[in-house]
């Protein structure tokens, strides 16, 4: 990773664990089922506006949002979403490889979610990334080497 990555992911870090990205409504873009912010060298997703009547089986997050590669997922940004409830269709989440960091609490309280895969490295999982989640059997990290599957 060069110094310039690492410079952004750290702001972009600080900026998700200081809540200051939830705090700024106003700067929030909307992509299809989603909200996002711009930031230097990318964007973050703010939180995902799906409709329950059009619950895909797999959600598989964007790469980009309105031109800006997706570089982070928000404090609680699909947490409680009605199509990973218990009785939602949407069973399964892909995380890109172009996500490099997680909000805490980014999946939690989503109780029909049974497997996430990320593609590449999500860095460092915050505590309480899925809680409440009682179906969430599998977690799959695909980060260029063989996949590493919870069980």
């Amino acid at each position: 990773m060069t110094s310039r990555m690492r410079a952004i992911t750290l702001s972009i870090a600080t900026a998700i664990a200081a809540g200051s990205i939830g705090a700024a409504p106003a700067h929030a873009a909307t992509d299809g089922n989603y909200n996002y912010y711009p930031v230097t060298g990318g964007g973050i997703i703010g939180n995902w506006v799906g409709s329950s009547a059009n619950c895909p089986s797999t959600l598989s997050i964007p790469t980009t949002l309105g031109g800006s590669t997706v570089v982070a997922i928000d404090f609680r940004a699909f947490a409680d979403a009605g199509c990973l409830s218990a009785t939602g269709a949407t069973k399964e989440i892909v995380v890109p490889a172009s996500i490099t960091t997680i909000g805490a609490e980014a999946f939690a309280y989503n109780a029909g979610l049974q497997r996430i895969t990320f593609l590449g490295d999500p860095g460092s999982l915050p505590t309480k990334a899925f809680l409440g989640d009682v179906a969430l059997t599998r977690i799959v990290f695909r980060s260029g080497g063989p996949a590493y599957v919870s069980d």
